[in-house]
């Protein structure tokens, strides 16, 4: 099962703050039961929810991080870049590494490109957490 957790930059310091995400008449607050109910004020537009999945280093990925990955594709290069080695005559590259946001969208969390969504996140793509569009807008820049 998968554990229900929120993320919010916090009003007072602009710090993230993760736990459960509760909504009051005029603010929302994550809640983190295991210390004593502790409540603190979060932007609603930097809320997003935990994926239930962790990047290559371990880290929780989050609904609007920023993640880097390669896409599984190779081109046959002969420039001394990534090399990967199919068959004694040629040899391959990965291409370079992706980027993109991480969405939910009819009801699955998937991975974003300019032209809308482009795949569901699953626990087989091999991700790292490089940033958020909260904080880092422009690792998206020059994506497809």
């Amino acid at each position: 099962m998968r554990q229900i957790l929120f993320r919010g930059k916090r009003k007072d310091n602009g710090e993230w703050d993760i736990g459960h995400l509760t909504m009051f008449a005029d603010y929302l607050a994550m809640i983190r039961p295991l210390t004593y109910m502790v409540e603190h004020k979060v932007i609603p537009e930097t809320v997003g929810e935990f994926t239930g999945l962790t990047d290559s280093k371990g880290n929780k990925i989050f609904e609007g991080d920023i993640v880097s990955f390669w896409d599984g594709t190779i081109q046959e290069c002969f420039d001394g870049d990534i090399v990967v080695e199919t068959m004694p005559d040629k040899k391959f590259k990965k291409c370079p590494k992706q980027r993109r946001e991480i969405v939910f969208n009819k009801g699955v969390f998937r991975l974003k490109n300019n032209h809308g969504i482009e795949c569901f996140l699953d626990a087989e793509t091999e991700l790292e957490v490089i940033g958020n569009i909260h904080d880092d807008k422009k690792l998206l820049e020059g994506t497809e």
